[in-house]
């Protein structure tokens, strides 16, 4: 996740924070595949209501690397960015 973060001097930055995931590993990307992030203590969401995540700065960083023997020897990566507003909330 990239966010706002502020130092100990005052200073506003954006940092990166990991963000643990339910699955790390799908053995078959040919089907769907939904991230889910639990959001417990450990989060760097948590205590965040929908409307605060929602008005946010915040953007998830998607990173998913794979191997197709079959089509590319190196792999095949997919990154991407989402901003929070497009997070699905329970």
């Amino acid at each position: 996740m990239l966010g706002p973060a502020q130092s100990a001097e005052g200073r506003r930055f954006i940092s990166f924070q990991p963000m643990r995931l339910s699955k790390n590993e799908n053995p078959m990307l040919a089907l769907s595949w939904t991230l889910f992030h639990p959001v417990d203590a450990d989060s760097p969401i948590y205590g965040l209501s929908e409307t605060e995540l929602l008005a946010s700065e915040m953007n998830f960083v998607l990173s998913i690397n794979g191997l197709d023997e079959t089509f590319v020897s190196d792999g095949v990566r997919s990154p991407d960015l989402r901003r929070a507003g497009r997070a699905a909330w329970p």
